[in-house]
């Protein structure tokens, strides 16, 4: 008798989440972006916020809740009722941040469902539109023959501009530092103030600079070249081995039922398969892309690994948090991401 009530009580519980499902959205969804209105991830949510809207027959808005590294926002995701009305857009920062500290108030793992990856996004190798550097391997010769260190800009420590800065300047051994990592507009005024040899930022927040001449895009850091920039050559062409992209990607709080990820999966890449979408986030310098759930998962299970080795190696703390504490034969400490960590065997390691 038992097992019939347990098969009972599972049925009704599947037909009631199937139902839901079906049912969604009942009210306004909100678009969670854990950062400021004007960067790159939020553009990217709203131009998508239209056609959702359309897709869904309510109101889709984006919610900006900025503030301490992208953790106040990721956070009250997290704690949201896992009914699809409040969701993630985020970026690899998510994968960073748990690379990062194990004092996190979640888990980029077990408190999120993967929906689908948005968009991948390139990282451009940018110097002043005035310099004499043409090319990634002449601003290296021009870095190790300097008496003094180049100063170059990447957004704040922890962000993936600042790890492939890092990682650039591991892999070419160059004479450079990172003058006072700012925001992403502030690093594009001081490069274009002549103040930084060189910068390291988000391809759809400089693309503007770089059609206007203010700004020369040497290299994008990808293993690819960028649809936006199809003569720019990547850094990977100079430095064997290295290669450093990021993903925009949705993600709902950790118990969303498995019907409703798989509508909202299936939803988005109908809106994302759409000719203007495409169009409109190709011509800003995104690349769009949807992925199924299981590629999602990995590629942020991947990535988590794969930062984690990069601030291993370049050694990076962030100030105000418990950094990962990590022995060469265990791993991680226990609370971490549970990713195992050992340092590279290579460098090209690194840039997998």
């Amino acid at each position: 008798m038992s097992r019939l009530l347990f098969a009972v009580v599972a049925a009704l519980f599947a037909c009631a989440g199937d139902a839901y499902a079906g049912n969604f959205p009942e009210r306004t969804v909100n678009l969670v972006v854990p950062s400021p209105a004007g960067g790159s991830t939020d553009v990217l949510a709203r131009v998508l916020t239209s056609r959702l809207a359309e897709q869904w027959g309510q109101q889709v808005v984006v919610n900006n809740v900025a503030g301490n590294s992208s953790l106040s926002g990721t956070q009250a995701v997290a704690a949201a009722p896992p009914d699809g009305h409040t969701l993630l857009v985020a970026n690899a920062t998510l994968a960073i941040n748990e690379a990062l500290s194990r004092d996190l108030p979640y888990h980029a793992l077990r408190s999120f469902a993967p929906v689908s990856l948005l968009a991948g996004q390139h990282l451009v190798l940018a110097v002043p539109g005035n310099s004499r550097i043409r090319g990634v391997g002449e601003l290296i010769a021009e870095a190790r023959s300097s008496p003094v260190a180049l100063p170059y800009g990447t957004a704040p420590v922890g962000n993936l501009s600042h790890l492939a800065g890092e990682l650039l300047k591991l892999m070419s051994s160059v004479n450079v530092v990172n003058a006072a990592p700012l925001k992403t507009q502030a690093v594009l005024d001081e490069l274009m103030a002549g103040r930084l040899a060189y910068a390291i930022v988000p391809l759809p927040t400089a693309l503007p600079l770089v059609k206007s001449g203010r700004v020369r895009a040497l290299a994008v850091a990808g293993s690819n070249r960028a649809t936006a920039l199809p003569d720019v050559p990547t850094i990977g062409a100079s430095i064997a081995g290295y290669a450093v992209s990021t993903w925009i990607g949705l993600l709902a709080p950790h118990g969303v039922s498995v019907k409703l990820v798989r509508k909202l999966n299936a939803d988005m890449q109908a809106v994302m398969r759409r000719p203007e979408v495409i169009e409109i986030l190709g011509s800003l310098g995104y690349e769009p892309r949807g992925s199924t759930v299981g590629d999602f998962d990995n590629r942020l299970r991947a990535d988590i690994e794969r930062y984690s080795r990069i601030v291993f190696d370049a050694g990076i703390a962030r100030p105000g948090r418990s950094v990962m504490t990590v022995n060469a034969e265990t791993g991680p400490a226990p609370g971490s991401s549970g990713v195992p960590l050992k340092p590279p065997a290579t460098t090209t390691l690194l840039a997998r």
